[in-house]
């Protein structure tokens, strides 16, 4: 049943369940993924690590988790920094590389530091935009930015439970564990990285799974 899903998985990729794909790269046989698009520019390679298959509750969740912040950086990698703020649909001016990355931040932090505010390393204030509207800077400036509010969140994860509820909630949500918490991240992030996966390639042709 694994290989059948890593097949289906990198289908996109060009990749197969060889350790070596015809490139010469390694590819999905191991948790380990290099991946090669074919016919375009690729992606830059970097690696990233599933869970372990026989990892508890909370390192299958924050492992998935962390692969999907991982791709992040790995959909961005190398962009002319001109295309960063470059917006392609009429009707969401703010879609753009750049307001993706800024409200990917912007999550992570909402959702730990918001949560948990005694945690964070700093006071908690809210963005009324979601982060969606970023300051003028380069992109890599906001990865930087996203990848230190990743390990702020890791940070305060690392003292709680599973089970711990929020200790603030907004007052119009009800209250929910760090369990739904990492789950919702998840899910969220992969959404968005659809949104890169889509912008990357409309802006330069840069695929890659």
């Amino acid at each position: 049943m694994r290989r059948q899903h890593e097949a289906v998985a990198h289908k996109d990729s060009g990749c197969d369940l060889n350790p070596v794909d015809h490139a010469g790269t390694l590819c999905a046989a191991t948790d380990r993924f290099r991946t090669v698009a074919r016919g375009s520019a690729r992606l830059t390679d970097m690696e990233r690590a599933f869970p372990d298959g026989a990892a508890d509750e909370r390192g299958v969740l924050t492992g998935f988790l962390d692969w999907q912040r991982a791709t992040v950086r790995r959909k961005v990698d190398g962009l002319p920094i001109e295309l960063a703020d470059r917006a392609l649909l009429d009707t969401s001016p703010r879609m753009t590389i750049a307001g993706v990355v800024s409200h990917l931040r912007q999550i992570e932090y909402d959702w730990f530091a918001g949560s948990f505010p005694s945690l964070a390393d700093e006071p908690f204030e809210r963005d009324p935009n979601g982060g969606w509207s970023p300051a003028d800077g380069a992109i890599t400036d906001l990865l930087t930015a996203y990848e230190a509010e990743c390990a702020q969140s890791r940070r305060i994860v690392s003292q709680l439970t599973l089970d711990t509820i929020q200790h603030f909630t907004p007052p119009q949500f009800a209250p929910v564990s760090v369990r739904w918490i990492l789950t919702h991240l998840t899910e969220e992030t992969a959404r968005h990285l659809g949104h890169l996966d889509i912008l990357r390639e409309q802006l330069d042709g840069t695929r890659g799974y």
